[in-house]
């Protein structure tokens, strides 16, 4: 599977509390490489959107299937993450 979109491309946005975006960044952009290249999708973040300062925006492109097996990525780490705050752990990481 290849990092980038494809022709005729899907696109969606998810958003991500932004006391978690990155958990699905990763340390050096390597959990969203991840993703991009196990789902065959392209995820980045907008930078453009100032106005949600409680959550950040990612947006996937790819193919529809693409898009939704990418996104079905984030939410596991993002619920990883919130359920890691509930129990109280100090650390969040993506593992």
């Amino acid at each position: 599977m290849t990092s980038g979109a494809t022709t005729g491309s899907h696109r969606m946005e998810v958003e991500v509390p932004t006391r978690l975006i990155g958990l699905v960044i990763g340390k050096g952009g390597d959990t969203i490489k991840g993703i991009n290249t196990k789902t065959g999708a392209f995820v980045c973040l907008n930078k453009d959107d100032l106005t949600r300062k409680a959550r950040k925006v990612l947006t996937i492109s790819g193919t529809e299937d693409l898009c939704w097996i990418a996104k079905y990525e984030i939410d596991k780490i993002v619920q990883k993450g919130l359920i890691n705050l509930q129990n109280g752990m100090g650390s969040l990481t993506a593992d």
